[in-house]
């Protein structure tokens, strides 16, 4: 029996109210056809009329599941936002399976996508330093040396994968941020990518204030730097991010959506005995993102100017980015 008539890793698809999104990426689940599906959605907000029927709608996914499959829900009455609907949704899912497999409903995966997670999550089980695996390469084509897969120190969270044990080191309090913060300021990975730094620094110093981070992926992101961890990247794209209008979404144009995913050999993976981020690719990768954002890029650059003089404001309320935040909120309020 082949890999894909009996796919045994299980799936989380997180969903809320995007039925068409969210159908899309049922249909990618549907052509492995996984022993297990977990379906995690947040309820409607109060005060967003037409929310209810939408969300209900969404819902109505578990209807085509038209294989043997073992289904789990976790639908939730009430909404509890964003962040924290993501974070329940995975911890659920840890606490009946041991490894497995992140969607949400608005990125679409090549059938490579699911084959590569399972692999990797095979080979890489027993080392510790292996956070998660991901799916999302927008930069194949510009690196210089081809691998059958790369490492880097920045979870790409746009379709991913990881284990139970790695899931429990989740920091949503940022504990011991003030130790390493210090250390994160002065790591010389990030010479060639500063302005990188200056968005982490301030994500880091922001969510660290707050009681209720409003984006669970910078906890996530802040546990694999604080802990040296790594994230697996495949050779090319196998995820395509089809959402374009969400809760995070501002309507910007964006190169980082709606790409071209690929089918991979999956023949030629293999574990990798140098298991190091790969400095290029992050380079590459976080320039990608960065410069895709011409006014966050160029306030990052202002930030950068500050801290080089000695004049970056030690409050956060004072902080280039907070300013800019504030004033998008005051313009498009």
């Amino acid at each position: 029996m082949s890999e894909l008539e009996e796919f045994s890793t299980p799936i989380l698809l997180i969903i809320f109210k995007r039925p068409d999104t969210t159908r899309e990426v049922f249909n990618s689940i549907r052509k492995i056809r996984p022993n297990k599906l977990y379906i995690a959605a947040d309820g409607p907000r109060s005060h967003k009329i037409g929310e209810s029927e939408l969300c209900n709608e969404t819902r109505k996914i578990i209807s085509l599941i038209d294989w043997k499959c073992d289904v789990y829900t976790l639908f939730q009455d009430n909404n509890l936002g964003c962040a924290n609907a993501v974070r329940q949704a995975i911890t659920w899912f840890f606490s009946y399976e041991e490894e497995g497999i992140i969607l949400e409903d608005d990125c679409v995966p090549s059938t490579s996508f699911y084959l590569f997670c399972q692999k990797m999550l095979n080979i890489y089980k027993n080392d510790n330093q292996i956070m998660m695996i991901s799916g999302y390469n927008p930069v194949s084509k510009q690196l210089s040396h081809p691998k059958s897969h790369y490492f880097s120190r920045w979870a790409n969270i746009w379709g991913w994968a990881t284990w139970k044990d790695r899931w429990e080191l989740y920091n949503i309090s940022f504990k011991g941020w003030d130790s390493y913060r210090p250390i994160f300021l002065k790591d010389k990975y990030f010479d060639n990518i500063s302005e990188f730094r200056e968005l982490y620094l301030y994500e880091f110093d922001l969510n660290s204030l707050s009681s209720d981070s409003s984006a669970w992926s910078w906890a996530w992101n802040y546990t694999l730097f604080s802990t040296d961890g790594l994230c697996v990247v495949p050779s090319s794209n196998l995820i395509n991010n089809i959402g374009e209008v969400g809760v995070h979404s501002n309507g910007r144009k964006t190169s980082l959506l709606n790409l071209e995913t690929t089918e991979i050999d999956l023949t030629k993976l293999e574990s990798q005995t140098d298991v190091v981020a790969d400095k290029e690719y992050d380079e590459i990768r976080i320039t990608h993102r960065i410069h895709d954002n011409k006014p966050l890029y160029l306030c990052l650059w202002v930030c950068t100017i500050l801290r080089k003089m000695s004049l970056m404001p030690k409050q956060i309320k004072y902080h280039p980015l907070f300013i800019g935040e504030w004033m998008k909120r005051e313009i498009f309020k």
